[in-house]
């Protein structure tokens, strides 16, 4: 199966965290890239994002959070590759460039009247110890009455 076909819908932590022990254990990808779990976010817990595939493909979803993984190239001295996201829920491209997946994802946000609020934040962590020290309970998606 191809990383896409591993995708299961609204679980974004677990498919990011599926997509790093894959490359991180390919041979070729390894020594080739540098890999990150991206965390997006803002202090709402209300980020809009563009084409995912979660929303019709001119409009957008708000996620309170989404997870995503950066690649950056090892430095070889060549210099050819580029900083790459892998995002399985994304209509941009998969992988594809680190700007084209920011204006495509957040175009709102090179507007000057975008409401500041409604900004990503992002927050990268190592992969190898977000293979090793995540978890997730979805106890953050329980209400009060649980």
């Amino acid at each position: 199966a191809n990383d896409q076909e591993l995708r299961v819908a609204c679980f974004c932590e677990e498919n990011c965290w599926r997509l790093l022990y894959r490359h991180l254990n390919s041979s070729s990808s390894a020594s080739r890239w540098e890999y990150f779990a991206v965390f997006i976010s803002n202090e709402n817990r209300a980020c809009p994002m563009f084409r995912q595939r979660a929303s019709e493909a001119t409009d957008y979803v708000c996620w309170d959070y989404h997870v995503v993984v950066l690649r950056r190239p090892r430095d070889d001295g060549i210099g050819t590759e580029r900083t790459e996201i892998l995002d399985v829920d994304t209509r941009v491209g998969y992988p594809t460039s680190l700007e084209s997946y920011l204006a495509g994802s957040f175009p709102h946000a090179s507007s000057p009247d975008v409401n500041a609020s409604c900004l990503p934040s992002f927050r990268a962590v190592p992969a190898r110890d977000y293979l090793a020290l995540f978890y997730s309970n979805r106890g953050h998606m329980v209400g009060g009455d649980g």
